[in-house]
């Protein structure tokens, strides 16, 4: 494990900088990290410490980022349909709050506004919602600016010519997998649903269809869909607290500098030019600017502290529930009512 940890700033900085999605061993080959059996064998000995993945353009799919905190909810919102990411927080010592990040069809998000409306009161004390764009990781170790910039562009003919992209894509979210674990992963949840999402005439390769995944990866780097390699290393938590904080007034650029410099690792989620949601966290140096009157960073709205001790021992398994929410026939997102009547509160 020490020689692993000696490696670990330089295989974060080579996953951070990737500019393309690709599996470990094309990763191995052209990061100029060894053979991938020995990238194989890091990520053994760190195992759930390290996970990375392709991070999407999720806004050219029609999907919305909504980040929930929900204040004492039910059980069942841990298996909230549309999560990609769960933890819980807290905002005062002893109050429950669970975190969710959502994608959401943008088609569908007056339904979703109303389920959130039904629930409150019902399964769950009270919701805030946040809707953001999409968003880009900032590591302190691998500083890069960010490349991207918001776009309307929608790229569904993707979609619809092989709509096994959408699984793929959501197989990897907040998950570290290989080609063939991707694959396995999509036929062990569809079964003989899995040809549904490929084209008519397809070659079917029940155990052998890591060449489908590759056909996506290739997809999500040739049309602008991937944005960069996301990053999860669980020791930067033990750094300091990780914090969910609202930021306005400041342009993004001014925000991720304020911060980005104590702190070993940001998410940023933009909202609009002017504000930004971030998961970062906040180092002894950074808690002070945080809570000081006298603090020359950008305003703070909100903040949540991520509750580490609940989260190691009762942990949220969020997951976005493609084989409930797209249809591979019509290519066009679902918002299965009788499904999420639950969280309403029906019985």
């Amino acid at each position: 494990m020490m020689a692993v940890h000696k490696h670990v700033p330089q295989l974060l900085a080579a996953l951070h900088r990737t500019r393309e999605a690709m599996g470990v061993e094309e990763f191995a080959l052209r990061a100029g990290l060894g053979t991938a059996r020995r990238l194989y064998r890091w990520q053994d000995a760190l195992r759930d410490d390290l996970v990375y993945f392709p991070n999407v353009t999720f806004s050219a799919l029609g999907l919305e980022h909504r980040h929930l905190f929900l204040d004492n909810p039910r059980a069942i919102w841990r298996e909230f349909p549309f999560a990609i990411r769960g933890e819980w927080v807290v905002t005062r010592p002893g109050e429950q709050a669970l975190y969710l990040h959502c994608l959401v069809p943008r088609v569908q998000g007056a339904a979703f506004d109303t389920l959130l409306e039904d629930a409150r009161g019902k399964t769950v004390t009270s919701i805030t919602s946040i809707t953001t764009e999409d968003g880009w990781q900032v590591l302190h170790d691998a500083p890069d600016e960010p490349r991207w910039s918001q776009s309307n562009a929608q790229l569904w003919d993707i979609v619809e010519r092989l709509p096994l992209l959408i699984p793929v894509i959501f197989e990897t979210v907040e998950q570290r997998h290989s080609l063939p674990t991707i694959w396995r992963a999509v036929y062990d949840r569809l079964g003989k649903r899995t040809w549904e999402y490929l084209p008519r005439f397809a070659r079917r390769l029940p155990t052998n269809g890591k060449s489908y995944v590759k056909e996506c990866f290739t997809l999500l780097n040739h049309t602008g869909l991937f944005r960069q390699t996301v990053v999860r290393y669980r020791p930067h938590d033990d750094l300091g607290t990780p914090m969910y904080l609202y930021v306005a007034g400041a342009n993004l650029s001014t925000i991720i500098n304020a911060f980005g410099q104590a702190t070993p690792v940001i998410d940023v989620h933009p909202i609009g030019n002017d504000a930004a949601m971030l998961r970062l966290v906040t180092t002894h140096a950074v808690a002070q600017q945080v809570f000081s009157s006298a603090s020359k960073l950008p305003r703070i709205t909100s903040w949540h502290f991520v509750d580490l001790v609940r989260n190691d021992q009762d942990p949220v398994r969020a997951r976005f529930a493609y084989e409930q929410l797209f249809d591979p026939a019509t290519t066009e997102w679902l918002f299965p009512q009788d499904a999420l009547a639950i969280f309403r509160g029906a019985e």
